[in-house]
């Protein structure tokens, strides 16, 4: 009957009535102990071994176990638990089936069923999953907060556009708050799943070789001494740098405007600067080798290659 220490250690500490019943306590039992010291009542039905160490993560894991079985981490709280851009151990926020009340604690309770296949763990706690996570941010956070939280789990290749777009349709109404605005986020990043950094440049890569175009990848551009930035390719001698600009390969679209100005020093510095974006290397594959070559042609002087000359870049 002492199994309970070792599910209170796999739990920070916690262990919850219908637990301890299961292994063979008795109600009488449990009161005992509760009475002793030896457990504190957090929560209804919910205790803390006496000398566990508190933290966010258990309070949060406390809230889920006196919510039932069915009870869940989501919103602010599982972003929390994913680590996503802009959130951290925030507030108790939890789903559950149930319109659950207590005055002992600060919680935020969404009275919702929870879909299995979008619950899984995180840290030891039953939260939503990424998706999930996402859509229901859309509800009660601003569209800034959660356009940088769906660039970083599109980034880290947490979930997808696919994936997101497929959410929407099983468990979100249009009129749910927040889809148009995670649906309108959703547009701007394309039909299909965002690239990760290393496919994407690699797809620019495969590009501009193919057209016989040779740079220098990751590139570091100086002017006396002072670094002004790396760029994803290079061709030195012609002072052109191409950019593979992602919403991926970046902290999210909001930083990624950040960019800019260091594009204006570059600028300033006599380097011209290509940005090629998802879409154009999807549509306009073929414009894009043409922009580059263009771009070669004219800072080459009256001797260079006319466009679709096939002049090839220089390794630095």
């Amino acid at each position: 009957m002492e199994g309970w220490r070792d599910l209170a250690a796999q739990q920070y500490g916690l262990v919850e009535r219908s637990q301890l019943l299961a292994l063979g306590l008795t109600d009488d039992a449990v009161w005992r102990r509760a009475r002793a010291d030896v457990w504190e009542e957090v929560l209804p039905g919910v205790y803390r071994v006496a000398g566990a160490r508190r933290s966010w993560q258990q309070d949060l894991l406390a809230a889920c176990l006196w919510a039932g079985p069915h009870g869940v981490a989501s919103h602010r709280a599982a972003a929390g638990l994913w680590r996503l851009e802009g959130f951290g151990e925030g507030p108790l926020e939890i789903s559950a089936p149930k319109r659950h009340r207590t005055a002992r604690t600060a919680l935020i309770v969404h009275r919702s069923v929870s879909d299995p296949r979008f619950v899984t763990d995180a840290q030891g706690i039953p939260v939503t999953n990424p998706s999930r996570t996402l859509m229901d941010l859309a509800g009660v956070v601003g569209a800034e907060p959660l356009e940088r939280a769906l660039d970083y789990a599109l980034r880290r290749e947490m979930t997808s556009v696919r994936q997101l777009r497929w959410g929407i349709a099983q468990l979100l109404g249009p009129g749910r708050r927040g889809v148009g605005v995670l649906s309108r986020l959703l547009d701007d990043r394309g039909p299909g799943a965002v690239p990760s950094v290393t496919d994407f440049q690699g797809r620019v890569r495969k590009l501009l070789a193919g057209a016989g175009l040779e740079a220098v990848e990751e590139y570091e551009i100086r002017s006396d001494g002072r670094l002004l930035g790396r760029v994803d390719f290079a061709f030195p001698e012609e002072h052109v740098a191409v950019e593979a600009d992602g919403y991926a390969s970046h902290s999210g679209r909001l930083d990624w405007q950040h960019d800019r100005t260091r594009r204006n020093a570059l600028s300033k510095n006599g380097w011209r600067v290509l940005h090629v974006t998802w879409e154009d290397l999807r549509s306009r594959s073929d414009e894009v080798v043409a922009d580059v070559k263009d771009a070669l042609a004219w800072r080459g002087g009256p001797g260079a290659a006319p466009r679709g000359g096939g002049l090839r870049g220089r390794r630095g």
